[in-house]
């Protein structure tokens, strides 16, 4: 049995947790802390330890007719803490959220204008259950297999339809094995896909992303890449591994998760700069990334602000537009995780999120607005009423 936890109420979305090892206990367990609540919308993040096919499909039996979707992890977080192994569960109530959801199968076959007739038909819908919307109560949410390579492509044709309202969301992720990511939508189990979600609340809300990162002077051209895999084999006509190694002043034998997550590179947008994450040195020395890269592509080496005042900063910014927040619902890439508990500052991180009510799981990358990022803690914050 486990041990339940004391929350602050809320009234319009609620959240859930467990850590039982059988599917059926487990799925027990949330629909327990979940129960006298009826839900629009099952949000469900889950390890890949779990039998994904038989998961959504309790989940769907015990909380349909709420809509149940959700997405493997690379660890789950919640105001109990960092946790793997484990189920995090987010309900947001039929009174102050109605929501659309679309599904996209065959990503690698994705076109932008079957995105587009997707959004517009589900605005329909809205439209029709809700009445007119706009960008101040509208907003969508994205979860997208995160070995798909199709997130960016996917992110700016969703957002392009989204009428102005923000997006936000994440790849799913399978625990650092890069061997396959699910989603989960209405009782099934998913690959090569991707759960869209159109949201409409009277409630306030704010999206966001931050980053604790600052570019240095150094500089590293793509001269050779291969941008469907998403790998650079080659910075400034050199193995791209290499000119990485001496960059960050590392010897080669000692590149891996944690040096990626130290030292990311970043490529700059307009007058910002976003991390693109590496995931691992493969053939020939070259580089894989979580991100999309090509030839021609100058990246900055980046170097580390603190992180605690870099979150601190960003909940300050948060309350500042919702004012005391019910929940924030967080999607954090995995290498910030890593950076986090390299630093020896877990417990740190963990009591501001416990602090602030953050519900969320690590992830292979987060989408803002147009954008698929990496290594930041991206969300949407939900206001009282």
């Amino acid at each position: 049995m486990e041990t339940r936890d004391v929350r602050p109420p809320t009234t319009d979305v609620w959240y859930a947790t467990t850590h039982e090892e059988r599917v059926e206990d487990a799925v027990s367990a949330l629909h327990e802390q979940l129960s006298g609540h009826y839900l629009s919308l099952l949000l469900v993040f889950f390890s890949p330890r779990f039998d994904a096919e038989s998961l959504a499909q309790a989940l769907n039996n015990v909380f349909a007719p709420a809509i149940v979707a959700g997405c493997t992890t690379a660890g789950e977080f919640s105001p109990q803490g960092m946790r793997e192994g484990s189920i995090v569960a987010v309900g947001f109530s039929t009174e102050s959220f109605a929501f659309v959801p679309k599904l996209v199968e065959n990503l690698q076959s994705l076109r932008t204008q079957d995105v587009g007739s997707l959004v517009q038909d589900a605005f329909y819908t809205l439209d029709r259950r809700v009445g007119g919307l706009n960008r101040s109560d509208t907003f969508g949410l994205m979860f997208a297999d995160g070995l798909s390579q199709q997130e960016d492509q996917l992110a700016a044709a969703f957002n392009a339809s989204l009428r102005g309202a923000p997006l936000v969301g994440a790849s799913a992720a399978d625990q650092m094995t890069f061997t396959g990511t699910k989603i989960m939508f209405k009782g099934g189990v998913y690959e090569d896909a991707a759960v869209l979600l159109i949201a409409r609340s009277q409630l306030p809300f704010c999206a966001f992303s931050c980053d604790h990162y600052e570019p240095t002077k150094v500089r590293l051209v793509v001269t050779k890449a291969d941008a469907d895999r998403r790998i650079v084999h080659e910075f400034n006509a050199a193995p791209a591994a290499h000119e990485y190694a001496a960059a960050i002043g590392s010897p080669m034998d000692e590149l891996g998760p944690t040096e990626f997550a130290r030292h990311p590179l970043a490529v700059r947008v307009g007058d910002n700069f976003y991390a693109r994450a590496i995931i691992g040195v493969c053939e020939g020395d070259g580089l894989a990334f979580m991100s999309a890269v090509d030839t021609g592509v100058v990246f900055t080496l980046a170097r580390a602000d603190d992180i605690i005042d870099n979150i601190r900063s960003t909940f300050d910014d948060i309350k500042a537009q919702v004012h005391r927040p019910q929940l924030i619902l967080g999607f954090e890439c995995l290498f910030r995780r890593l950076e986090i508990e390299s630093n020896q500052l877990k417990q740190r991180v963990e009591a501001i999120y416990a602090e602030n009510q953050v519900v969320g799981f690590h992830s292979y990358g987060e989408q803002f607005r147009a954008m698929h990022l990496n290594q930041t803690l991206t969300g949407i914050a939900i206001g009282p009423r």
